[in-house]
């Protein structure tokens, strides 16, 4: 409850900035928030799904960057980091477009991923286009949900911020038996 209420009282006092602020980190829930109330008139949908696009490819780009320059030295200086990066590193080699399109998807690991990419074997280029694709994809799709969470709240009377939870639950297991579904046809068709 504490940390909706944290959510739309920033929200309410920085609007349009607020969004572009939240969908740099792991804004899910002011993106989510913002797009819900569009249903509600108080913002504009497709403005909504700019701003969070624009938004979550510049933060993922900028950490891709960092870890291609000073990525190195980071990961030495953080044992524990090493094992996350290995197995980034292992899901590059055998799904890296499958791996590069979804991780913003998957609550947790959207600040790492880019960073550990910019790591990788995975050129500027390839990374670049994948990213704006993905942003691209997350921002419409996570737009919509939002739009249809106010919806939908305001059809059953519900508070949104348990519906978003459950969509959010949804969509996390969703990916991931995508993701697993993939990997075992990918590993059919390697044998």
């Amino acid at each position: 409850m504490l940390e909706k209420q944290r959510v739309l009282n920033f929200i309410q006092k920085w609007g349009y900035v607020g969004l572009f602020i939240g969908s740099l980190i792991e804004g899910e829930s002011v993106v989510l928030a913002i797009s819900s109330m569009a249903y509600f008139g108080k913002f504009y949908l497709p403005k909504v799904m700019l701003i969070a696009c624009i938004g979550t490819i510049l933060a993922d780009q900028i950490t891709f960057y960092i870890g291609k320059v000073v990525g190195k030295g980071v990961l030495q200086k953080r044992p524990r980091l090493q094992k996350h990066a290995h197995k980034v590193f292992g899901l590059l080699d055998k799904y890296d477009v499958p791996f590069m399109l979804g991780f913003r998807f998957i609550y947790g690991i959207r600040i790492i991923s880019p960073f550990l990419i910019g790591l990788s074997h995975i050129s500027i280029l390839k990374f670049t286009v994948l990213n704006v694709l993905s942003g691209i994809i997350w921002s419409v799709l996570s737009c919509i949900l939002g739009y249809y969470i106010g919806a939908f709240s305001n059809v059953i009377g519900c508070d949104y911020g348990a519906i978003a939870l459950l969509f959010n639950l949804l969509i996390t297991v969703a990916i991931i038996l995508l993701f697993h579904f993939i990997s075992k046809h990918l590993a059919k068709r390697s044998e």
